[in-house]
């Protein structure tokens, strides 16, 4: 009899068991369709948001200036084979060496660059007073010219780009002849200022020199004054003062230079040189300095 009750309350807990575990099923389905179709679901799977979250920068050009000053005065362009050289000076007062100074390779047809750029990169650090090279890879015979855009912090300000970039001008053309059987170009015009973007042809006349040059020379204290006059034509941009050779001065704009006679006690000569807006550089005055007269060579 006692088996009977015992046999008779374990299939009842068994019932009970089992109803209790397709009621937490039941629940479990419910608050599972309840997560999926709420606001908090849709905010995890909201590509969107994600998509729109993620920007990279890839712009790591440097924009401060160091002192450098780069330009084509001087330099030569070739090609070998497929890829296209321009040597570049740096007659700043220090290396390119925090300055992103940033070249473009154009496509040259009738004398004008012509569309987006062929090739673009940074130019290696130059010391100053030295050249250094550029490169870049062509597909198509052709002509081409490099230019290269100053950082914003150069205080140049000729013919700014839509972002406030300037630049030196243009490389020497250079003639690319990939397909020994195709005519190389005969084309060697000086590109026109009515591209875009804005970097503009290199003057082939320089624009002049200072004039009017006059000097005093006060008898104890061995001070040298030194006056001219500066070019007048719209062009004109700064001067660059060199002593024995060495630039001194990269953006020089008065029209007087004060000597010490620490400056002046042997005989030492100084070059006063011109440049427009496109960087050209004139070939410059050179005057002897000493502590009992100026000679104008």
């Amino acid at each position: 009899m006692r088996s009977k009750r015992v046999r008779k309350f374990r299939s009842r807990a068994r019932k009970i068991l089992i109803a209790g575990q397709l009621v937490s099923i039941w629940y479990v389905l419910i608050l599972t369709g309840a997560y999926l179709t709420s606001t908090t679901g849709a905010a995890f799977n909201d590509i969107e948001v994600i998509k729109n979250s993620l920007h990279a920068n890839w712009d790591t050009d440097n924009n401060d200036w160091d002192k450098s000053s780069l330009d084509f005065d001087g330099t030569k362009a070739w090609a070998e084979g497929n890829t296209v050289y321009t040597t570049v000076k740096n007659a700043g007062d220090r290396a390119n060496s925090t300055s992103t100074w940033r070249y473009f390779l154009y496509k040259v047809v009738d004398g004008k660059p012509v569309g987006n750029p062929v090739a673009t990169g940074v130019v290696p650090i130059i010391q100053s007073g030295k050249m250094g090279t550029i490169s870049a890879a062509v597909t198509e015979n052709g002509n081409y010219r490099f230019t290269i855009r100053r950082p914003l912090g150069h205080p140049a300000k000729n013919n700014p780009d839509a972002n406030g970039h300037t630049y030196i001008g243009w490389s020497q053309l250079i003639t690319v002849n990939i397909v020994d059987n195709l005519p190389p170009s005969e084309d060697t015009t000086i590109p026109d200022n009515s591209n875009d973007p804005k970097p503009q042809p290199e003057t082939k006349q320089p624009i002049g020199e200072i004039t009017d040059i006059k000097w005093n020379i006060k008898g104890q204290s061995g001070q040298v004054t030194i006056t001219w006059k500066n070019p007048t034509s719209p062009e004109f941009s700064h001067l660059k003062i060199y002593k024995e050779g060495n630039m001194i001065s990269p953006e020089f704009k008065d029209q007087k230079l004060e000597l010490g006679k620490d400056d002046t006690k042997t005989k030492v000569t100084y070059r006063i040189t011109t440049v427009d807006k496109n960087g050209n550089e004139s070939a410059g005055i050179s005057l002897t300095v000493s502590k009992t007269n100026v000679k104008v060579n």
